[in-house]
């Protein structure tokens, strides 16, 4: 399969044996490409599961992609690292959770835990995360400082970034 990209026309060209395709943007080369790669492909998550292929398999593709685009965008915020850590922690059921303060503890701690071994493992900046009361709501919002070469940044989520989050990226 050759790929080549024409500025003046704006489009990629594909072509695959004798047949040319012609993909409007990027965007149309990823989705070309990922529904290639995923023909006749399946996923066993254990011996005894059935396998995931075709459409559904497709459709979980996509739902990564799009929250890592989420988490892209929204590491222009808040540190990429983080967000990568959270799609993997114990799920907030929304307000209610960021109500309770035992509740959103454990949710840090294990936060904590996570980056702390990722920082064990792979080196690079410290982690260092707490709780910040919104009195006026009566929330518990998490805040993580970022310590590096020294410098340490705070990233504070206020109730509507991190209602974001939870629905951009925890639902998902």
């Amino acid at each position: 399969m050759a790929i080549s990209s024409s500025l003046s026309r704006r489009c990629i060209k594909i072509k695959r044996g004798k047949q040319e395709l012609y993909l409007k943007d990027e965007q149309a080369m990823v989705d070309y490409l990922t529904t290639t790669a995923l023909d006749g492909a399946g996923l066993h998550v254990n011996a005894n599961a059935p396998g995931i292929s075709g459409s559904q398999l497709e459709a979980l593709v996509n739902q990564y992609r799009n929250v890592m685009k989420r988490i892209d965008r929204l590491s222009r915020v808040y540190p990429n690292e983080v967000l990568k850590q959270i799609i993997h922690a114990s799920a907030l059921k929304g307000e209610e959770s960021l109500k309770d303060r035992v509740t959103m503890q454990n949710w840090i701690d294990e936060l904590q835990k996570t980056m702390d071994d990722m920082v064990a493992y792979e080196g690079g900046p410290r982690y260092h995360f707490h709780l910040q009361e919104d009195t006026e709501r009566g929330l518990f919002l998490p805040t993580v400082s970022l310590v590096a070469h020294g410098v340490t940044t705070d990233y504070s989520w206020g109730w509507t970034s991190l209602k974001a989050l939870i629905i951009e990226v925890l639902r998902n």
